[in-house]
């Protein structure tokens, strides 16, 4: 573990992939590969998450005055509505579902680059959050400007959808 966390691996991270070898290797001794338990007495690290920070307006506005209009409608949707990174890449007009309500029900998962069930959720569960008019503007605007895929995605690329890596990419850019 120190190895991970020399090399920046978060807490949570670290959880997830000692829980992933303790089961291969509890496996292993489960089924006679291996004389002795070797995860007994093994505990995992503890995760406390870090405290959030909130961005206040002055900030929000500075990132919207040089982000490209991709990466500004997330901004806009996770100020906003509240969504995660991949939920406000898969920003859709037809999650537009009245006037001030907005369904999360996909995001862009960060490794497949393609629409996936939200996070905590069954394949077709959603959740509906408040849908601010500026908001609404703001993808009524992109939409406008870009049009959208014939599913009603707006940021999009390559793939066909808007990906952690572009982001990535044009945040470097900006720095």
């Amino acid at each position: 573990m120190h190895e991970l966390e020399a090399d920046g691996v978060g807490r949570g991270n670290q959880v997830n992939i000692l829980r992933t070898l303790k089961a291969i290797l509890r496996d292993a001794y489960d089924k006679g590969a291996m004389a002795d338990d070797p995860v007994k007495g093994v505990y995992e690290p503890e995760y406390v998450r870090e405290r959030g920070v909130i961005p206040d307006l002055a900030h929000l506005k500075q990132a919207l005055a040089v982000a490209g209009d991709d990466l500004a409608l997330e901004i806009v949707m996770m100020a906003g509505c509240g969504l995660r990174n991949g939920e406000a890449r898969a920003v859709n007009v037809n999650n537009v579902v009245a006037d001030g309500v907005y369904r999360v029900h996909q995001q862009i998962h960060s490794n497949t680059h393609r629409p996936a069930k939200l996070k905590h959720r069954e394949l077709g569960e959603f959740r509906e959050v408040p849908l601010p008019r500026s908001v609404r503007e703001a993808i009524e605007r992109y939409e406008e400007k870009h049009g959208t895929t014939k599913e009603g995605y707006l940021p999009r690329g390559p793939s066909g959808y808007y990906t952690e890596l572009m982001e990535r990419r044009r945040v470097r850019a900006l720095a």
